[in-house]
């Protein structure tokens, strides 16, 4: 998977700087990265590098955070 992920990376790289504009160049560069940061969570969580918790939003979901409101 780790390996499939570098190949998307590198393609998408490749696609986004022979985009014919600089708006292309950024939305292939942003997808890009939304993916990877996606991925790279994923790999940090299955190798037991970050802690699972399975709630999306922590402070929100247990009724609010104080420092917000």
């Amino acid at each position: 998977m780790a390996l499939f992920c570098c190949l998307w990376l590198a393609r998408e790289w490749r696609a986004a700087f022979g985009a014919p504009d600089g708006f292309g160049r950024l939305l292939a560069m942003g997808i890009t990265a939304m993916v990877m940061c996606q991925a790279l969570i994923n790999f940090a969580v299955v190798l037991g590098m970050v802690p699972t918790k399975g709630i999306p939003l922590p402070f929100i979901s247990y009724g609010g955070f104080e420092f917000a409101g």
